[in-house]
């Protein structure tokens, strides 16, 4: 077993590292932190590309299609999709009334469909290219944590339910985000 370190030198004060995630081959990092940056890591040439355009804490982040674009997550309420190659913002979503939580960025296994989870008590499916929000699950409490698998959506929110949502239709619940 080999290791390889990439650091790049320490701010003054070291922001808070709130999630990551790496591609199926191992080749690219995505770090998301307290400083509003999500960051690229690539792995073998230890080469860092920051992704900058929250306004507020990047709590989360995904991969989608393919490993081929980075989606975040932000306290300032809004999802941001990037090339993973050049770090280029492809798209930004926006209609959360609060912050998107930590672990609440989900990309479905299709590529086709983003899922958020926020503070401001709503689940929202986005769909992927074109950036418009499908659908809007009103919840109880503000959510927390997010999953989702082809079958089903899993979120707990700070109540302490557990919703579990049909998936690919529209679950109960759910409704026309155009409606409301």
């Amino acid at each position: 077993m080999s290791a390889r370190r990439a650091r790049p030198p320490p701010p003054a004060r070291a922001p808070k590292l709130l999630a990551c995630a790496v591609t199926e081959a191992g080749q690219h990092v995505v770090t998301v932190s307290s400083e509003g940056i999500a960051k690229i890591w690539d792995v073998p040439g230890a080469r860092v590309t920051s992704l900058a355009g929250h306004a507020g804490p990047v709590t989360a982040c995904a991969l989608a299609r393919w490993d081929r674009c980075v989606v975040s997550a932000s306290a300032d309420g809004t999802l941001r999709i990037w090339d993973i190659d050049g770090g280029r913002e492809l798209a930004a979503l926006q209609g959360h009334d609060g912050p998107v939580t930590a672990c609440a960025c989900v990309v479905t296994p299709d590529g086709r469909r983003v899922i958020s989870a926020s503070a401001d008590r709503t689940l929202r499916i986005w769909d992927f290219d074109t950036s418009a929000c499908l659908f809007v699950h009103r919840g109880d409490a503000p959510y927390a944590v997010l999953a989702a698998n082809p079958a089903v959506i899993v979120a707990h929110d700070a109540a302490g339910a557990i919703w579990i949502l049909d998936w690919p239709r529209a679950p109960s619940g759910m409704v026309d985000a155009d409606r409301g």
